[in-house]
Formats: structure tokens, C-alpha cells, sequence
């Protein structure tokens, strides 16, 4: 199963759990907090990449080169690349950069980002430390942002590839490369983004979470904290009923507060607070009416005595007899004990002889 259909289906399971539990409960989160809506938190728009120019004119010249590029400024995509294709640019690899670089933008303007974006990757993986290595991270980086918003390529209504997926595929590449980088911030905020959109809130919530955690001092991290705590929001209720996850969205939004109490997201965490605290006492409140409802009858009360009777006391159990005492040697009468008598002799014997 891809990412793009285990995306949907843990999105759905969450909407099927709300949904449930809005019914439930006599009224959905949805209706109460209109905040906390997780279609409002998918469809908000976020902060746009900036788009730097595609190409710039600094790098090593080569006459295939010049002449693609003028094919490229006459209109002429196809006949630029074709000129390209058709060149040798040997074991020079800054002449392979400036071409794979030009390539792009060649592949760009027809329509073909996915290959664009796999020429940009191979002029940054030629040379990792080249002087162009800037520009290019930031094109691939906006033109990752823009194509993770192009729709699924079908073939008679099948998909058969995902825009987003490889799209993320690019950032991630930018995200591990560029680790504690503004750069590295930007692209693991667009990979929450990516999520977000595309309706895995759970996902999401953890991307957003490195971001404030790995790029803290970025410009991207006052944002994902903000759209850490929504997405908690939204992901409540769900399987986990108990509350914990508005506790975790309590302390984004109080931290977001906390650190930019002037920030441009400052109104709307105060609103979601108040919303997530109103919500909480309307929940304790329809659990004790249910715990009431649900209470057993109590027991009936026990019969009142009459004053000044005393029920009868119950009859005493028949004694047991006790057996008289067996006598010990002293109950004995007194007397001699004498040696039992001797046999009396043999006639046969001599001392009985007269």
C-alpha cells in the first residue's frame, strides 16, 4: 500500500471516529467548534515557498549550451533539448551542471517537472559543493512545493503516479542533506504541508513537531508550532478519547503564546484555547448527565421500629454435655502391689525329693 493510500484511509478513520462520536454525544465537535473542523485545518492555505529564479548565467559556457539556450529564448523547448541531447560534454563537470541546470528549465517549460526536478537532483549529486549548489537546492525546493500540488497522473481513470509522493522524495532528500540549514527548515515545513493537504493530520503533527524541535530559531518555526497544535485539534475526538491529545494542543498554543505573544497566529491560539476549554466543560458536563442516567435505583430503606417494643432475642443454642473425667493413677485405692507368685516345683525335681 503507497503513502498516498494509507494517507487516505488513516484520514478517513479519523473522520469516521469524529463523525461517531459527534452523534454520541448529541451534537459533533465539528458543529461546537467550528476551530477545530479538520476540513478547515486541511484546507487552509499555508505559507507560500518563495520561487527564486529558475536560471541565472553564471557557470562555464559551451557551444551546445549557447545554441540550446538560443533555441530555448526563440520558443523553441523541444529543438533546445534535442541540442542538448545531442552533445558531448565529456568529464568537465561544471559544463555537466550549467547543462543539467539548463536542462531543467528546458524540461520545466514543457510541462515535465518530474524530469526537471530528477536534472536538478543529478547537477546537485555531481557535486555537492559546487558554487552552484545553492541555486540549485532552492529551485529544487520550490519546484518540489509546486509539484506536490499537481493532481495524480491517471491512465483511464487509474492513477499511476503521485505528484506528491515524488515530490517528497526531494524535500526529504533536502531535509536529511541540509539538517540544522534554513534551507532544511523550509523543506521539512513543506513536507508538513505536504501532509496536512493531503488530509494526514496525524503525519503531519510529527513533521511539524521536528521542525520546531530541529530548526527552532527559523523563521518556519513560530508557523508549525501554531499548525502542530491545530492539527491536534482536529485530530480530537479519536481513538484517543482521554483527552491527552487537547492537552498537547493546549501546550503548543500556550507555547506559541508563550514565545511569540505578538505573533500573527497569537488571536487565533487564543481562540482555539478558548474554544478547547469550553468544549471540555460541555464534555465533563454530558458525562455526569450520563453517569446520572445510567446510576442504579437505590436500595429501599429498612423498616422503622416501633417505639418502646424490643424484638424477642433469639433462643439459645442446647448445651452440649460434658463427659465426666477419666480417672488417673491417683483415683486408685490404696494398696500393696505385690510380685506375681513363683511356679510352684516339678515332682520330678531333686530338691522335691522327701
Amino acid at each position: 500500500m503507497n503513502r498516498r493510500v494509507a494517507s487516505g484511509l488513516r484520514a478517513s478513520a479519523g473522520f469516521a471516529w469524529i463523525g461517531f462520536l459527534s452523534l454520541a454525544c448529541g451534537g459533533g465537535a465539528g458543529q461546537r467548534l467550528a476551530s477545530l473542523d479538520p476540513a478547515a485545518v486541511i484546507e487552509s492555505p499555508g505559507t507560500p515557498a518563495p520561487a527564486p529564479p529558475f536560471a541565472d548565467a553564471d557557470g562555464p559556457t559551451h557551444p551546445a549550451i549557447v545554441e540550446a539556450g538560443g533555441r530555448l529564448e526563440s520558443g523553441d523547448p523541444k529543438g533546445a533539448l534535442a541540442r542538448l541531447d545531442a552533445a558531448d560534454f565529456g568529464v568537465d563537470v561544471p559544463v555537466k551542471i550549467r547543462a543539467l541546470r539548463l536542462r531543467a528549465e528546458i524540461l520545466e517549460r514543457l510541462g515535465q517537472r518530474k524530469e526537471a526536478g530528477d536534472a536538478l537532483e543529478g547537477a546537485w549529486n555531481l557535486d555537492p559543493d559546487s558554487p552552484w549548489r545553492n541555486a540549485i537546492l532552492d529551485r529544487l525546493l520550490a519546484m518540489a512545493v509546486e509539484h506536490s500540488k499537481s493532481p495524480d497522473r491517471k491512465f483511464l481513470f487509474i492513477p499511476t503516479s503521485s505528484p506528491r509522493d515524488e515530490a517528497l522524495v526531494w524535500l526529504e532528500r533536502i531535509a536529511l542533506k541540509e539538517d540544522r540549514t534554513p534551507r532544511g527548515a523550509r523543506a521539512r515545513f513543506e513536507i508538513s504541508e505536504v501532509y496536512r493537504h493531503a488530509g494526514d493530520l496525524a503525519e503531519a503533527e510529527i513533521r511539524y513537531g521536528e521542525v520546531v524541535r530541529n530548526n527552532p530559531d527559523s523563521p518556519e518555526a513560530p508557523e508549525a508550532l501554531f499548525w502542530q497544535g491545530k492539527c491536534l485539534s482536529a485530530l480530537w475526538p479519536g481513538p484517543d478519547y482521554a483527552g491527552r491529545i487537547l492537552d498537547r494542543a493546549n501546550l503548543a498554543f500556550r507555547g506559541y503564546l508563550d514565545d511569540y505573544p505578538d505573533g500573527p497566529r497569537a488571536g487565533d491560539c487564543r481562540r482555539t484555547l478558548e474554544d478547547i476549554e469550553r468544549w471540555k466543560r460541555e464534555r465533563e458536563a454530558r458525562s455526569r448527565a450520563y453517569y446520572v442516567r445510567r446510576r442504579p435505583a437505590p436500595a429501599p430503606a429498612p423498616e422503622a421500629k416501633s417505639p418502646g417494643v424490643e424484638p424477642p432475642l433469639p433462643a439459645l443454642p442446647e448445651p452440649v454435655p460434658i463427659p465426666p473425667p477419666i480417672p488417673g493413677p491417683e483415683a486408685l485405692p490404696d494398696r500393696e502391689i505385690l510380685p506375681p507368685p513363683l511356679p510352684s516345683p516339678l515332682p520330678d525335681a531333686p530338691d522335691a525329693l522327701p
